[in-house]
């Protein structure tokens, strides 16, 4: 005989009270030290019974997000009593402090704090500083970890033993895939790349190269892969000698630059890892009496990497501050609803269209190319 199917269990009316106020609690939409409406007015606005509301409040006031007091009402408690510890933790990796961030890495913590502050959570900024050893950080003094980008330690175990304690923890910025399933912000890096190289093949390109580095880590094998499947995706093949991996400075890309526009084959267009390698790209462009938009089209990653007065570059956004800022939303729902199993919640980048990116060359419909640009090395 077939095993039984076990159908869900319906929740009651008073679970999603509860489940309703402890989302408006979380999101900021009852602060800290408010008091809620009263129950009538609850019942009448959820549309249920009084006693359900009642009942909701109470599973609230155990759980310590809200205290009843006779005759006053319900209040909403400050986040630091939901804690087992009274403060949050801003985690770094060991070589970044707040004062030495990258510009993507201001963005992210000016997400995070904002997000904090708004919310009512006190904090502390914690760097790692023995061999990438979350060891290194204090965890009697804090209750939940929201870590910029992925923290790298000698084995996942660390990590792994947060979340099977259910500890609250979100890194805002996965970049790398971990032994540990965790939760976190993310960009899709493949996807990115995939639409570049198919923006590219809208505009009549059919040799297109890439940029990346010479690495292995964070997000550059994705958008390496990107860019071979956004090939496929058109109908092109996959010239390996169009693909380049150097360091991340403008001399290196320079350099490669140099060499693949000397080609009698060479490519008329580009798309690029991040926006820092497009300065020397387009110095080797400019160099070779080429124009960036009619000979060579350049898409890029991140706009920000490569900050000059007149932005001419087109390219994806990469939407730090968001990736900030819902890590510390998620982080604050963890707190509130309590732990559940590792999600990670995809922030789009935005497509930035400038002038660095036009149909290729003898293509109908071609675009004058804007005022030229004045480039050179920092």
């Amino acid at each position: 005989m077939a095993d039984a199917m076990v159908l869900p269990k319906k929740s009651t009316a008073s679970e999603r009270v509860a489940k309703e106020l402890r989302r408006r609690i979380a999101t900021g939409q009852y602060l800290a030290h408010c008091y809620l409406p009263p129950e009538r007015i609850l019942a009448e606005e959820l549309g249920t019974s009084r006693t359900s509301v009642s009942a909701a409040l109470s599973e609230l006031a155990r759980d310590r997000l809200v205290v009843q007091t006779r005759g006053r009402g319900t209040r909403v408690l400050p986040p630091q009593e939901r804690l087992s510890a009274g403060l949050a933790c801003i985690v770094y990796n060991a070589h970044e402090t707040p004062a030495a961030l990258t510009p993507e890495g201001q963005l992210i913590l000016a997400g995070i704090q904002n997000t904090l502050n708004r919310l009512g959570y006190m904090y502390e900024h914690a760097a790692l500083t023995s061999h990438f050893k979350l060891a290194a950080v204090p965890f009697e003094r804090y209750g939940a970890f929201v870590c910029m980008g992925l923290i790298r330690t000698e084995s996942d175990t660390e990590l792994a033993d947060l979340e099977r304690r259910k500890v609250p923890l979100v890194v805002a910025g996965l970049e790398e895939e971990v032994g540990a399933e965790l939760s976190g912000t993310w960009v899709d890096h493949h996807k990115t790349t995939v639409n570049a190289v198919q923006l590219l093949a809208t505009l009549g390109h059919r040799r297109i190269a890439y940029f990346g580095r010479d690495t292995g880590r964070y997000f550059y094998p994705k958008a390496e892969q990107g860019y071979k499947d956004g090939l496929a995706a058109a109908g092109l093949p996959v010239d390996e000698s169009l693909i380049f991996r150097c360091e991340y400075t403008p001399l290196a890309s320079y350099i490669a630059a140099k060499a693949l526009l000397a080609r009698p084959d060479r490519p008329t267009g580009i798309v690029l890892a991040r926006d820092g390698l497009a300065e020397g790209v387009c110095l080797a462009t400019n160099e070779t009496g080429l124009a960036i938009g009619r000979d060579l089209s350049v898409i890029g990653f991140d706009d920000l990497g490569w900050p000059i007065k007149e932005p001419f570059l087109t390219t994806f956004r990469e939407p730090n501050y968001e990736l900030g800022a819902l890590a510390a939303e998620m982080l604050a729902d963890r707190i509130v609803n309590g732990w559940r199993p590792a999600e990670k919640r995809e922030i789009e980048a935005p497509l930035i269209l400038r002038t660095s990116a036009g149909p290729a060359p003898g293509a109908k419909g071609a675009l004058p190319v804007g005022p030229s640009v004045a480039l050179g090395f920092r």
